[in-house]
């Protein structure tokens, strides 16, 4: 049995912080703890499991690093999982290095220099890491993240989505269309794309906003200048996202590019039709031609097009449906936790 000490922010957000709480909650072959900054989420975690929060106060604050290095010596971790983000990533690596364990950094995303951070947060890998892990297929990274990848061995481990027990029966013949989006207000998901092209489609309609991040402020302007304030619904981080994907018709996810696109597994296993961006992400997703619709990524005019389309054929919608549930049961929590157990004992 290995001693894996992973570090996150937090144990509640977005699909990194879902993947580890389900990973640190299911394996039952090492010893898992947690290093975060953040005590959300930490109910999750059974018992057994140890976490450690080291509050900051921000970005510039490094106080919370006496707390890392207090755990490394009271847990001795023989494996260090760097998960995100960069401002944590960079110092813990280095600290987890010099402590002499087995340093593991995952790319959670499609990898490219999107900021400053990301040029030291390579270079810190490059020097410090002993092995990478995606979520993602890596062909989809810059050429830099694929040759760091191949240097250090890298595997690819998809997510895992946990399905919420219960049958749900969907009825698409409802006067309004109800959809939903899930997932983080940043540019990479392209949500201003969405609704303006819900503001050119030709039947009745709801969407539900479900997620925060840098873009809400200027989203809920967005919300207003469309005139769609009563159309709308910001509903910020939601707990209870499942009760969403069982009470919507139709999930829309937008996004410009994708790591492991976790909204869209999740909304399938409750049998919820998605249209998607037409990335190489969602398309990886595919197995089965009634699965996803896909429509060309930052167009709205296509988006509304494509909505339109979909609203009036409620056969392809049940189909949707169907084929959703297929591609949902590929992605179980044992798979995606037993391809961890074995790398944290072949790294060790």
């Amino acid at each position: 049995m290995k001693k894996v000490l992973n570090v996150i922010y937090s144990l509640k957000g977005g699909g990194a912080e879902t993947q580890l709480a389900l990973l640190v909650e299911n394996d039952a072959l090492n010893r898992q703890a947690v290093f975060c900054c953040d005590r959300s989420g930490a109910e999750y975690c059974n018992k057994d499991v140890l976490v450690r929060v080291s509050p900051r106060k921000n970005i510039y604050d490094l106080k919370y690093l006496s707390g890392f290095i207090s755990l490394l010596r009271e847990f001795g971790p023989d494996v260090v999982h760097i998960w995100l983000p960069a401002s944590i990533t960079i110092p813990t690596m280095i600290l987890a290095k010099l402590y002499g364990a087995r340093v593991i950094f995952s790319y959670r995303n499609t990898m490219a220099f999107h900021r400053g951070l990301s040029v030291f947060e390579f270079m810190i890998a490059l020097l410090f890491s002993d092995k990478i892990v995606s979520n993602n297929k890596i062909e989809y990274s810059q050429l830099v993240y694929r040759k760091l990848f191949q240097m250090k061995s890298g595997v690819v481990i998809g997510n895992a989505v946990a399905a919420v027990e219960g049958e749900i029966e969907r009825d698409f013949y409802g006067a309004t269309t109800r959809i939903l989006y899930a997932g983080r207000l940043t540019r990479q998901k392209d949500v201003p794309c969405l609704l303006r092209a819900l503001s050119l489609v030709n039947f009745n309609w709801s969407l539900d906003l479900c997620g925060t991040g840098e873009q809400f402020e200027e989203i809920g302007c967005l919300v207003s200048d469309l005139g769609l304030e009563g159309k709308v619904k910001m509903r910020g981080y939601c707990d209870d996202i499942w009760r969403y994907y069982d009470s919507s018709d139709l999930l829309v996810s937008p996004s410009l590019w994708e790591g492991m696109p976790n909204v869209l597994v999740e909304a399938m296993t409750r049998g919820l039709p998605c249209v998607v961006s037409d990335i190489p992400q969602h398309r990886d997703l595919l197995c089965g031609d009634d699965a996803l619709e896909f429509f060309e990524p930052g167009s709205a005019e296509k988006l509304a097009n494509k909505l339109n389309e979909i609203v009036h054929n409620k056969t392809k919608l049940e189909k949707m449906s169907l084929a959703g549930l297929e591609i949902a049961s590929l992605y179980s929590v044992e798979s995606m936790t037993s391809k961890y157990s074995a790398l944290y004992q072949k790294i060790g």
